[in-house]
């Protein structure tokens, strides 16, 4: 299972052996890097009950978790009792970068830093997601620890502040970052751009076109607004980073430039290419990243459902404009390729 927003879980045999010096300096260099930070701490005290009739007390007899009081020097949210990180994770607010917990030795979820006891300059061990070893050194030396960490989960402080939030976003939808998550981001940034349209809020006469079901995909929904629920969203596989956007009689097809990879990886400090990559696809120009050419408008979706009908083959009930209608019978688009009735073909997901 991975969290949607990156962690790194801060461990170590024992008390008053460091966890919390590495944990609170760790926070205080990402944040110096520009990062948005939160933390989770695991304890074993109890915490103190709502004094009677308090207004959060009485929301929580009556049932509410969380309660979240939101005064006036901050927000206070208290939650049920849990041991499941990433539930714990999902909680936070999702303009979070990364998320630095303390404890919670026996949860898969993120990287993890040990500080190993009886060494000199007090070592710690820095773990990747995959379990691989990604840094052993000195505990003080947060510089390149933090390094090693922000390459480790892939995490960057890198291009301006909507590209970042919209990567966030997208990060809540796809389950993870990415480097196509990141390219899907500036994808759809670009063409509203071009267009001359804002996304936010979304238009509700932007319609896009796909031409992959990857992670892409997701970040484009995610900043336009158009999914295949709304019927704004169409995909077709095949297999290429590329996408038309259209708006109020006007279109654009944008698609992912050739050699990318290797242009990201060139002057890449990073060994991680993954990071390098995402790092890059922050930074680079649009026009760098892209072809962009203008395109036939795509067609309005038509909302209106028309009757439902039956399939003459399986039984099933099936949206009428999606009947196939043949001089054997009607039937739905699967059992008419299987009958012969119709050749296949690849249709847009709607």
């Amino acid at each position: 299972m991975a969290a949607a927003t990156p962690l790194v879980r801060v461990l170590g045999p024992g008390r008053n052996i460091g966890k919390t010096w590495l944990a609170s300096h760790l926070i205080e260099e990402l944040v110096a890097r520009g990062y948005r930070v939160g933390a989770i701490k695991s304890s074993h005290h109890l915490v103190p009950p709502d004094r009677e009739g308090s207004d959060t007390a009485l929301f929580g007899l009556a049932g509410a978790q969380p309660v979240v009081f939101a005064a006036g020097d901050g927000t206070l949210t208290r939650a049920e009792p849990s041991r499941d990180l990433g539930r714990l994770v999902a909680e936070l607010p999702p303009t979070l970068d990364v998320v630095v917990v303390e404890g919670f030795k026996a949860d898969p979820l993120g990287a993890r830093i040990e500080i190993v006891p009886g060494t000199p300059e007090s070592a710690v061990r820095l773990w990747t997601m995959d379990g691989v070893l990604a840094y052993e050194g000195g505990m003080s030396d947060l510089d390149r620890l933090s390094d090693a960490l922000c390459c480790a989960l892939g995490i960057s402080a890198s291009g301006d502040e909507l590209v970042r939030a919209d990567i966030r976003r997208a990060a809540r939808v796809h389950g993870h970052r990415c480097p196509g998550l990141t390219l899907g981001v500036r994808m759809a940034r670009y063409a509203a751009r071009y267009l001359e349209v804002s996304p936010e809020p979304s238009p509700s006469g932007l319609v896009v076109e796909v031409e992959t079901a990857r992670c892409a995909t997701d970040a484009i929904a995610a900043v336009t607004g158009c999914t295949t629920g709304n019927r704004r969203l169409l995909v077709n596989e095949y297999g290429k980073l590329a996408a038309t956007f259209s708006f109020e009689g006007r279109a654009v097809r944008i698609a992912a430039r050739a050699g990318l990879r290797e242009l990201a990886l060139l002057d890449a400090a990073c060994e991680h290419s993954a990071h390098a990559q995402d790092q890059a696809y922050r930074t680079f120009a649009d026009e760098t990243l892209f072809d962009a050419a203008p395109a036939e408008p795509l067609p309005t979706p038509d909302h209106h459902r028309g009757g439902r009908g039956l399939c003459e083959r399986c039984g099933e009930e099936v949206a009428a404009p999606a009947l196939e209608r043949t001089a054997s019978g009607s039937f739905c688009r699967p059992c008419a390729v299987a009958t012969g009735a119709n050749s296949p073909r690849l249709t847009a997901v709607h």
